[in-house]
């Protein structure tokens, strides 16, 4: 288990001009600094030891999968570490399944390219007058034979000035909230999109909007008379919980000394430059209300879930959004000709108007971050409810529809 940092630790970050970097140490501080992170003795010696060799830490996917194989009499076989995974009944071995990464065998072939591709989900979406973020899509250089004469970057700026200096740039296949960017700078813009075409040979670019919640919604489509939504959760970004007795820089040092090492890291490396010169002119204000550390919504980034639906325990939640983020999660399956998919919906700020909108649907079921969580039951006196025991019961389901009426 990782070390936390201890209270009695404090945080500092200082602001180091020669390099533009953001360091930490253990000493008494009040300055909040700029960029990047520099290790530092907050985490203990035990960084600079030689570290113990390790297994390879298996996939939760893997682990639940072997569980369920074992409860529905599967045999399991993985292939190219793990990522290729084959069941089949142990009373009929040539009836065999194949999961790939994340992606079960249940969407056709088409659907399943269609959510990898967030702008073409963007446009059929889009077509049906089903309310979705706008992808543009732009390729690489490197392609050249594809590319208008007059090269890619003029489009590109041109979106950029159409839609006020404040777009999205990320990977048109992406996931988990990497090499996305938040770009309100022309160089960052380039910045962002050479990034990107280092290993990606295309990008889209969306209309930045601020953002109040992500809606993620779990579809199974069993063809029986079920609910077809498995599950629905709302993400909020990390942020410094309401408490005005306390100022920004004391719950913000607080909030990181809270956190394990690698959390602790990974946050202060997403918080960017205008985040971090926020946090400094707002260092002595009292934390009068909720105090967002960065814009995206990714569990594996820090998002914070609240358990809103799930289909054996029924409605967990008043949320005002559920009923209209259900109706619209159903819309999009059923255009996207999904069986089995994740689908994200944003509240998101227009002017002054709050609109729910498709972000994404996904083919790859990925449910390790919710995993970890435990929420209370408001229907049941508080009682506990476990996320692991809700994605195993979607993963079985999953894999039931994957044999239908061989493993009856």
């Amino acid at each position: 288990m990782t070390a936390a940092i201890t209270s009695g630790q404090r945080l500092q970050l200082i602001s180091t001009q020669q390099t533009g970097e953001l360091s930490y140490s253990a000493s008494e501080p009040n300055a909040i600094g700029t960029l990047n992170i520099l290790q530092s003795n907050i985490f203990g010696t035990k960084q600079q030891q030689t570290p113990k060799e390790k297994k390879p830490q298996e996939r939760f996917l893997v682990e639940l999968l072997k569980k369920i194989s074992k409860e529905k009499f599967l045999k399991m076989q993985s292939f190219s570490q793990d990522w290729i995974i084959e069941l089949s009944p142990i009373k009929n071995p040539q009836n065999i399944h194949r999961i790939f990464g994340y992606l079960f065998p249940l969407n056709s072939g088409v659907s399943g390219k269609l959510c990898e591709d967030k702008q073409a989900m963007s446009s059929l979406l889009e077509r049906e007058k089903i309310p979705v973020l706008k992808h543009e899509l732009f390729l690489s250089p490197k392609t050249n034979d594809w590319c208008p004469e007059e090269g890619v970057f003029k489009g590109m700026f041109t979106l950029f000035d159409e839609w006020g200096k404040n777009v999205v740039v990320k990977p048109n296949d992406g996931t988990g909230g990497n090499q996305v960017f938040h770009v309100e700078k022309a160089r960052d813009l380039e910045k962002a999109a050479l990034d990107i075409f280092k290993t990606k040979s295309m990008l889209c670019i969306s209309p930045f909007h601020k953002i109040n919640y992500e809606y993620r919604v779990v579809y199974l489509d069993r063809n029986e008379p079920l609910d077809k939504i498995q599950l629905i959760y709302k993400k909020k970004p990390p942020c410094l919980e309401k408490d005005p007795t306390k100022t920004v820089d004391q719950a913000f040092k607080e909030y990181i000394c809270s956190l394990d090492i690698k959390p602790a890291e990974k946050l202060l490396k997403e918080i960017g430059e205008k985040k971090q010169l926020e946090i400094i002119r707002d260092s002595n204000k009292p934390l009068n209300e909720d105090y967002p550390l960065h814009w995206k919504h990714n569990v594996g980034k820090g998002a914070k879930i609240e358990l809103l639906y799930d289909q054996k325990l029924g409605s967990l939640s008043s949320d005002p959004n559920l009923d209209a983020v259900r109706e619209l999660a159903l819309k999009a399956a059923k255009c996207a000709k999904v069986t089995f998919a994740s689908i994200d919906i944003v509240e998101a700020l227009n002017e002054d108007k709050k609109e729910l909108k498709i972000m994404e649907v996904n083919s790859g079921i990925m449910m390790e971050g919710f995993s970890k969580n435990e929420f209370s039951d408001p229907n049941n006196h508080g009682l506990k409810i476990s996320g692991y025991e809700i994605a195993k019961r979607i993963y079985t389901a999953a894999v039931e529809e994957m044999f239908g009426s061989a493993l009856a």
